[in-house]
Parts: structure tokens; sequence; C-alpha cells
């Protein structure tokens, strides 16, 4: 497995799709890049299966790399027309990759390098990463959110959290699991939760993204809850570059 990850970064068989992000109208805002390995013999082979394997060999920095340097690429292309330029992209940041100790000079040298408004740019980071509440890690938010670039916190409410780091932490934005969604239609407990997790957030003048809405019940129901930002097969699967591009015009925010 090591020596085909190893393989598929120089051979270029990962690829980035894209699913929409919308918001309380339904307009597109934007979309999460989401990695896919595209093997020439096993075909598409599954993110749950690959990301383990390449966190064990140690590979995440360097894919990571790739995956970041491919969503500036697109930034800067959607930066020079008018019915992509609003967008934003997210992408996911795993722990070993944040840690690198260049990784936010990285960053910033990849949005100077292709030129395009930081603020367009999300990354999001998990709770493993947010909870290492250390100065150097601290430090490293500052230093992006204070070159523009948007930090979202993945997966809120899975984990052991504590609630105090996200008032030290330059967050933007938090995204609600998409395990809370049916549940918080079947049962009054999840509800509950899932409503507390939103006021949190909204308190805290973040904005609130829930993923997973599959269904106009759960999309009505999240939106009177007061999220802001929706992600969900409602409006798209994951899909490639070209796929993105050809259904823009139908929901851009500014048309």
């Amino acid at each position: 497995m090591e020596h085909n990850l190893r393989l598929a970064l120089t051979k270029q068989q990962f690829e980035l799709f894209y699913q929409p992000q919308v918001n309380s109208s339904e307009k597109l805002i934007g979309a999460e890049a989401l990695l896919r390995w595209h093997h020439p013999v096993l075909g598409y082979i599954p993110t749950k299966e690959f990301i383990p394997a390449a966190a064990t060999f140690g590979l995440m920095p360097e894919i990571g790399e790739w995956v970041l340097a491919q969503a500036c690429k697109v930034l800067q292309d959607w930066s020079k027309k008018e019915e992509t330029k609003d967008l934003t992209l997210s992408i996911n940041i795993s722990a070993d990759h944040f840690m690198q100790s260049n990784f936010e000079h990285t960053v910033i040298g990849l949005v100077q390098r292709y030129d395009f408004n930081p603020s367009r740019l999300i990354l999001e980071i998990t709770e493993n990463i947010a909870l290492n509440n250390c100065a150097s890690m601290i430090e490293k938010m500052h230093f992006l959110s204070k070159h523009g670039i948007q930090l979202s916190l993945d997966d809120f409410g899975t984990g052991y959290s504590s609630l105090s780091y996200l008032q030290k932490m330059p967050i933007k934005q938090i995204k609600i699991d998409r395990s809370f969604v049916q549940a918080a239609l079947d049962d009054k407990r999840s509800n509950k939760l899932v409503t507390g997790i939103i006021k949190i957030g909204l308190d805290l003048n973040l904005r609130v993204l829930v993923e997973g809405i599959e269904t106009a019940e759960q999309f009505s129901a999240f939106k009177s809850n007061g999220c802001t930002e929706f992600q969900g097969y409602l409006w798209g699967c994951p899909m490639s570059l070209n796929e993105f591009i050809k259904q823009l015009p139908i929901k851009t925010d500014k048309e």
C-alpha cells in the first residue's frame, strides 16, 4: 500500500471531487474539495481505505501539500471568472500536515503564488488539532487568520471537546457532522444537543454549516434551528471539477 500511495502521488492518480455548499436560500456559496484515488487497475479506492494507511506511513503531509496546491490552482481560476470569483473552497487538513513546522508559511506562499483572495480558502481542521492547545498551534492559526485564511472546525460535536478553545482560536465556521442530521429529527435528546451546538456557534458569531443533508425535511429543520450553510446530496454528490462548473450558472449567489 505504501508503494502504491507514493506512486499515486508521482503518477497523478489523485483527483479532487467537489461537493456544493449552499446558504439558507439554497444559493451556491462554495464547495468542499474531497480527495479521490483513481487506481489504474483497482479503480476508485474509497477514502476510508487509503487515508488511514497514508497516516500510518507518514504520507499525510505530502498528500496534504498536493491537495492544498490543487485547491489554490482552482481558486486562481475561479478568481478570474465572474460566476466563480465569490465562491469559497474548503479542504481538509490532517493533524500531521498542520503540525509541520512550515505549514502556515507554505499556505501563504501558495496563496501569493496563485494570487487569489485568501478568504476564499477555508482550511478544515479537526478537534484533535484544536485540542492540542499548545501555543505553537494557536500561533499557527492566528498567523493564517491574520493573512485572511478562514479556519473551520470539522465534525464539531463528535469528539470530547472543550468549548474553551472556540474562544481562543480564530475559527470562522463550525461544521456539524452528518451523524447528527437524521438523529436530530428522530430523537428529542439529539435535537436538543444539535440546537445547543448551533446556538453556541451563532452566539460566538461563527457560521454554522451542517453536512449530510439529503432531504428537504432535513434542510428545513436545520434551517429553522439557525444553521446558515448546508452541504449534502440534496444539492449534489461530490463531483469532478468539470461537472461542478457545469451547474454554476444555476445557483451562484450573485447571479
